[in-house]
């Protein structure tokens, strides 16, 4: 990802998320009375303080920084897995390893710094050692759990926000009921009456306006993460078994975005030529299937179109054996 594009991503991201919360504020607070009757400081200091306390209580200070800093890589974009790059690398080894000759760890030991995701590298470092399939896919895994443990924590943190801030405000407007109670002047109670809404309207605009809409893009950013993850392990372990470069990419395109299909165009549509002309007898992945089933099978040409008919056989003659003299 370029300067330029990730400086743009941010700058919408951060523009779309701030305008959005100024409207609704501007919306509360458009004039000086509706701010005075929703002036609560009491019903405030319980949702705000209220909200720090649950947070700081559930998680430690190392969870809730990796948590903003993954929050802050989704709003801008940065961390967005690049399962097409992951594509083009792995079908680069497949071709190199089958044209190495039983040398791939010359290979991969060569490959290995030019490559650019990490988990590929590892599962290249676990293939030099010589570990079998299980233990390449169970090392693997256990390293994709780890790595996904980030994204469990940050759904953790918005899971809490978003459940204090809105029980927060209810307990902030309920505070404001019942200092009514204790009022004995009249013109006064319009006012706090007023103010008890606003306790309960910002833990609610909190959970449903930020914390909700956050906890659903992670949410989302973590199955990329995780279909990413996945992808680099069917990578390895098809490169362990040497398939064929064709079989491998036809193997991992399973795992990229599903991208928008053309529709064809109807049969009336369709050119004369287009819809006599055959089928094709056999794509390159089924020549990459058939080379991965039989790889030491001879090739035989196909030279029917060379042979001579059956009305050109019959223009010629049996040979006849020659009879053995006594």
């Amino acid at each position: 990802m370029s300067e330029r594009s990730f400086s743009f991503q941010i700058f919408f991201s951060l523009l779309g998320t701030g305008g959005g919360l100024g409207l609704v504020l501007l919306g509360l607070l458009s004039s000086p009375p509706v701010l005075q009757h929703f002036y609560q400081p009491r019903g405030l200091l319980i949702l705000g303080g209220g909200l720090l306390a649950v947070i700081w209580m559930s998680f430690s200070p190392g969870e809730l920084r990796q948590s903003l800093r993954l929050l802050w890589d989704l709003l801008s974009g940065a961390s967005s897995p690049d399962c097409e790059g992951l594509l083009k690398e792995s079908v680069m080894l497949a071709s190199r390893s089958r044209e190495s000759e039983g040398q791939e760890a010359k290979l991969y030991r060569e490959i290995k710094p030019y490559l650019s995701h990490p988990m590929l590298r590892a599962g290249l470092d676990l293939l030099m050692a010589g570990y079998d399939a299980p233990m390449v896919k169970e090392t693997l895994q256990t390293r994709q759990r780890q790595e996904m443990m980030q994204y469990h924590t940050a759904e953790q943190v918005l899971k809490t926000c978003l459940r204090a801030s809105w029980m927060l405000g209810l307990a902030g407007g309920l505070t404001a009921v019942l200092r009514t109670q204790l009022l004995q002047n009249a013109d006064t109670l319009q006012r706090y009456l007023s103010g008890i809404a606003l306790p309960i309207a910002l833990g609610l605009l909190l959970s449903m306006l930020l914390f909700y809409p956050l906890l659903r893009q992670l949410e989302l950013q973590r199955r990329k993460w995780q279909n990413y993850l996945d992808m680099n392990i069917s990578a390895v372990l098809l490169l362990q078994g040497r398939h064929h470069a064709l079989f491998l990419e036809t193997v991992l395109k399973a795992f990229l975005p599903e991208q928008t299909a053309q529709p064809l165009p109807a049969p009336s549509a369709r050119p004369a030529a287009m819809s006599a002309a055959p089928a094709p007898a056999a794509t390159g992945f089924q020549q990459a299937l058939q080379q991965e089933h039989a790889p030491d099978a001879p090739v035989t040409p196909d030279t029917s179109a060379e042979g001579l008919s059956k009305e050109q056989l019959k223009r010629f003659r049996p040979v006849q054996p020659r009879k053995s003299q006594p």
